[in-house]
């Protein structure tokens, strides 16, 4: 099933719709899903800004939490006290209540920097690809394997445009937030890349989805979601800013980048006071990360 739409939450809200007339009875990991897509598609157009659904009559995103787990992939590191600040039920998913296994940052470390170099170095190279999912994901126990399993970069005709491959996403609390995260790394990436290639345009982002799913905890939730105008907010890119390999940083409480995703990003007065407040706790306040036990 193919789905495009022009930008992400006019792609999430039309889903919405389509999951609600798509009821199932499964379970999986001694969890019920009560709705599901397979074998699905999404697409969706990007420019200068950054996507987001969030409304008080369905889905209201966390805004805080998702800027600090941006900065968390971005940052390269997996310990799982750090971002539990801001989502304790992060610290569910630990095997060791202390790292968080299928951290999407640590396992990027490197490749990121190596996607940007080989699309410098050829620019119409088909191997800027990005591995999360690792052989030993299929044989090892976890409770937290990763969803996102590859991401490849492409240029064709000056568009930069940017693959996702997923196993598996919850709809509710998982491809509403993973939507933003992507959105805010195909455009780190494009700005890396811009610097040789003065015509590069932003393009489209594909998510290829085995199981786009809602759990039974959450229907009564998406069974009285409504349909409304005012879902969409939109963060416009301030461009020519972001040195990505002097920002990414390999420790979290290092995060310098919050002062730069805030001079990037056009925030909106509560966003701004959000990134204020991480800033004072990464930077000030790195004393209280202690490894919980």
């Amino acid at each position: 099933m193919g789905i495009a739409c022009s930008t992400f939450a006019q792609l999430y809200s039309h889903l919405i719709w389509r999951l609600q007339n798509n009821p199932t009875s499964i379970s999986c990991r001694n969890l019920n899903i009560c709705y599901e897509l397979t074998d699905i598609e999404l697409k969706w157009d990007n420019n200068q800004t950054i996507s987001i659904y969030s409304s008080i009559l369905s889905r209201c995103i966390p805004i805080k939490f998702i800027l600090a787990e941006f900065l968390w992939i971005i940052s390269g590191t997996n310990d799982g006290y750090s971002i539990a600040r801001f989502n304790s039920r992060m610290m569910q998913y630990s095997d060791d209540k202390i790292i968080l296994n299928g951290a999407y940052g640590f396992r990027l470390r490197g490749q990121l920097e190596n996607v940007i170099q080989r699309l410098l170095e050829d620019k119409h190279t088909r191997q800027a690809v990005v591995v999360i999912y690792h052989p030993e994901d299929a044989l090892k126990k976890s409770k937290d394997i990763p969803c996102n399993t590859m991401i490849q970069f492409l240029i064709r005709n000056d568009i930069l445009s940017m693959r996702v491959i997923s196993r598996s996403s919850d709809f509710v609390t998982g491809l509403s937030i993973d939507g933003i995260h992507w959105q805010f790394l195909l455009h780190l990436i494009y700005e890396e890349l811009k610097k040789q290639y003065s015509m590069l345009q932003l393009g489209y982002i594909v998510y290829h989805i085995g199981s786009l799913h809602v759990y039974d905890i959450d229907k009564s939730i998406i069974k009285h979601w409504k349909l409304v105008d005012n879902y969409e907010t939109k963060i416009h890119n301030r461009f020519s800013y972001y040195d990505f390999k002097n920002r990414v940083k390999d420790k979290f409480d290092k995060a310098d980048t919050l002062q730069d995703i805030m001079n990037i990003y056009n925030f909106s007065f509560y966003e701004q006071e959000c990134l204020r407040d991480l800033n004072k706790y990464f930077l000030n306040q790195r004393s209280e990360f202690k490894p919980m036990r």
